[in-house]
């Protein structure tokens, strides 16, 4: 669960682009404090009306090296109904190695916003520890059904998940030459649903990552999960693809290599395998990045996804390359190109930064959805940015 999360300001439910009006942004330390504030009203277009959005954060550092703090959101669209979100945080850090934290939020917004019974409370708590060698961590929260932080990012309402992760490192001297580490790790996540109402899902990951001196990463795993199906999904919608309620065990068994990133070119690769719901799936990704000078690089991939289920099979390519840049240190270009062999929709997306002065840029962004098949354009955007560091 994400709090405040930025990208739900300028995209309407369906994920199309809303236009700003104006909006502006202040951080900055008062005494012992720390503030963030934000505010950005949005326009009204097509179904989403006109809206206004705030984000407060307070925050202070207590004790040797922990903080506490607080945060405030609020949506307000005009003509509708409100949401606000408030939340309380606190973090520990002990003897270099130990951490631990917790928070709590609560949202407000009318009944009929979401519609079920229950609380619209959330809670965490988490502890963990970090040294040359252990890894360890464990977490435990609660999700109210009637939580309802519009202004955040909720994955799942009326769930209690806990977590926890345990690796160790290794890098032996015998092998220094050639072996940099060796990280083994599991991971287990529970969600269940509240009040006794069973399993939800589970997944767990045993992984053996090794890294190699030269850089090189090779990684090896086994991904079990549980998923309980109440109600039928669609996995693809045009092609009619479906899974059908019911609780299904299966796990993916994959490798993963990616080659010295630092070279003049270098290669990632992953080959996945395993049962999917009812059917099966394979994944495979390709790509490579090459390097002309500190000035250029561009990188192409190929994530493949071929999966067979009981209401049907697909195979779907998803083409991605990437270009940057660099005319200097305070200015430069990034590029991203997709295609979606299954959509037959190109995308692109191309930003311009210059810092004209330290931690203060100006973007210009541009943004283009079409479809292959008739090109046919989908969606446009130019957008300018400007941001100013004041410092007082």
């Amino acid at each position: 669960m994400i709090f405040f999360f930025s990208r739900q300001i300028g995209l309407s439910p369906a994920g199309d682009t809303i236009p700003l009006l104006a909006g502006s942004r202040i951080t900055g330390r008062v005494g012992g404090w720390t503030i963030g504030a934000l505010n950005i009203q949005q326009r009204e277009k097509g179904a989403s009306p006109s809206t206004n959005f705030t984000a407060l954060r307070l925050r202070r550092n207590i004790l040797a090296n922990s903080d506490i703090g607080v945060m405030m959101v609020n949506k307000d669209p005009k003509g509708g109904d409100y949401n606000r979100g408030f939340g309380a945080d606190a973090n520990f850090r002990f003897l270099r190695d130990l951490t631990a934290s917790v928070s709590v939020a609560k949202s407000a917004s009318p009944k009929h916003r979401l519609a079920g019974s229950g609380d619209d409370w959330y809670s965490k708590s988490s502890a963990g520890y970090r040294s040359n060698r252990w890894e360890a961590r464990g977490m435990y929260q609660t999700i109210g059904s009637r939580f309802n932080d519009e202004m955040g990012f909720v994955p799942r309402r009326g769930v209690d998940n806990s977590e926890f992760y345990l690796g160790a490192r290794f890098r032996p001297r015998r092998m220094q030459r050639w072996l940099r580490e060796t990280f083994p790790h599991i991971q287990f996540e529970n969600f269940s649903r509240r009040n006794g109402g069973g399993l939800e899902s589970r997944y767990m990951d045993w992984h053996w990552p090794v890294t190699f001196q030269n850089s090189t990463f090779v990684e090896i795993g086994t991904n079990p999960n549980i998923e309980v199906i109440d109600e039928r999904f669609s996995i693809n919608s045009r092609r009619r693809i479906f899974v059908n309620p019911g609780r299904y065990e299966f796990k993916e068994h994959f490798i993963l290599v990616n080659t010295n990133s630092s070279a003049p070119f270098s290669m990632n690769l992953r080959a996945g395998t395993g049962e999917f719901y009812d059917g099966y799936r394979r994944n495979y990704t390709i790509g490579g990045t090459f390097r002309l000078n500190q000035h250029f690089n561009v990188s192409l991939s190929d994530q493949i996804n071929d999966i067979e289920l009981g209401s049907g099979s697909y195979v779907t390519h998803l083409l991605t390359g990437r270009f940057n840049v660099y005319f200097s240190t305070r200015m430069f270009v990034n590029a991203l190109v997709q295609y979606n062999t299954d959509t037959h929709q190109w995308s692109s997306n191309v930003r311009l930064d210059i810092i004209h002065r330290p931690l203060s840029d100006i973007y210009l962004v541009y943004n283009e959805r079409r479809d292959y098949r008739s090109g046919d354009l989908i969606a446009r955007a130019i957008i300018a940015k400007m941001t100013y560091l004041f410092a007082f």
